[in-house]
């Protein structure tokens, strides 16, 4: 969203991680106009010992990244602005006017992945954006994925569920007046609700299987 980019290191959950961000950015922060966060992450094939990105897989993650950002833009017109490389992985962060057209985004990052002749395969985050930052709408996503799984699509290789023992979330307080088993950072789901999401994944993958 501007041309004033900058890189940094940190220590991210006491990991060594890398930082690209747009600065030109922070004195408009938060954008009425795009007030939705887009997430989405790759796993390195071969990373470095420290977790960080290796230099013979730099060239293919710049294609996904632009692959990744021209389909996000297409479907969502976010904007790329920042990532995050760390722990075998690395993060993109786009700013957004919405979060529909998930199916989209997700079918064309895929083409454009393919087109440049990388596994045309995604993870997907049931949580954040696409569940419009609330944890509990995350079933209503898994279904979509499971849905586009038993059709036959394999284009989805897994998911990430924000999904703890209690459902929501706390703040650190005294030991003693917290609740056992429930998130200190971002809202989960329950146990209880989480197991019925995984066996509808589950039975996507085996309706897939048997269309074989």
């Amino acid at each position: 969203m501007s041309d004033n980019w900058d890189s940094y290191f940190a220590n991210v959950n006491d990991v060594v991680a890398s930082l690209f961000v747009d600065l030109g950015i922070r004195d408009s922060i938060p954008d009425e106009e795009r007030p939705w966060l887009l997430w989405s992450w790759v796993y390195f094939g071969n990373p470095r010992d420290d977790g960080l990105s290796s230099l013979e897989e730099e060239p293919i993650l710049h294609q996904i990244e632009d692959a990744l950002t021209k389909a996000v833009k297409a479907a969502t017109e976010a904007e790329l602005v920042g990532r995050i490389t760390t722990d075998g992985h690395r993060e993109f962060y786009f700013y957004g006017p919405q979060t529909d057209r998930f199916e989209e985004a997700v079918a064309s990052a895929v083409a454009l992945l393919e087109k440049n002749k990388l596994p045309g395969t995604l993870m997907i985050d049931t949580s954040h954006a696409n569940s419009g930052k609330d944890p509990g709408k995350q079933p209503e996503v898994a279904a979509d994925i499971a849905r586009q799984v038993a059709a036959g699509g394999r284009s989805i290789f897994g998911v990430m569920i924000e999904s703890f023992l209690v459902a929501g979330r706390q703040e650190i307080t005294e030991h003693a007046s917290m609740t056992f088993g429930q998130s200190v950072t971002d809202g989960c789901l329950a146990w209880e609700t989480t197991v019925p999401l995984l066996e509808g994944l589950a039975e996507a993958v085996r309706t897939r299987r048997a269309r074989a």
